[in-house]
């Protein structure tokens, strides 16, 4: 009888370990299926400067966190400050055939290109994640602007903005 319980336990851990390979398997799949849908669709930062400077410019959205803004106040000139959660909401009043440019500063983009997604579900055609994110935009040395929290500036009531050289 003894044998036949550490048997049976023997078994479950077996089946706990393919299950277990099994989700890690699902998970790195699903992570492979986003990154090959970035990697067709990221616009670089000397694109969108070049952007930038047509006489339609690409409406840019910053859609980090409220958190993490408050933590890092750089943003890309003239960006909405749409967080990831509000897209919903807030880019209604955008036209369908607007350039939409996102960005984030997570590994690979990964929010921003889920927001891609989601705006190109309700009927946007033309949205790109920027490589690289903030970081790649800073490090290329294009103006950055500095939102300060409320909590973070002294006494101000709301949003101010400097820009950067």
């Amino acid at each position: 009888m003894l044998s036949a319980v550490a048997s049976a336990g023997a078994l479950a851990i077996q089946l706990l370990l393919v299950l277990l390979v099994l989700y890690v398997l699902a998970r790195w799949w699903q992570r492979q299926r986003l990154l090959r849908t970035l990697r067709m669709a990221r616009i670089t930062v000397d694109e969108l400067h070049q952007a930038m400077r047509a006489e339609r410019t690409p409406v840019v959205v910053d859609v980090r966190p409220e958190a993490s803004r408050q933590l890092d106040t750089r943003v890309v000139p003239g960006a909405l400050l749409i967080g990831a959660q509000g897209i919903d909401r807030t880019v209604h009043d955008i036209p369908f055939d607007r350039e939409l440019v996102v960005y984030c500063n997570c590994p690979n983009e990964v929010s921003a290109a889920r927001v891609a997604k989601v705006l190109m579900g309700q009927g946007y055609r033309r949205v790109r994640p920027l490589l690289g994110g903030l970081e790649a935009w800073d490090a290329a040395g294009y103006g950055i602007e500095r939102k300060l929290h409320p909590a973070a500036s002294s006494g101000a009531g709301r949003l101010t903005s400097s820009t950067l050289t």
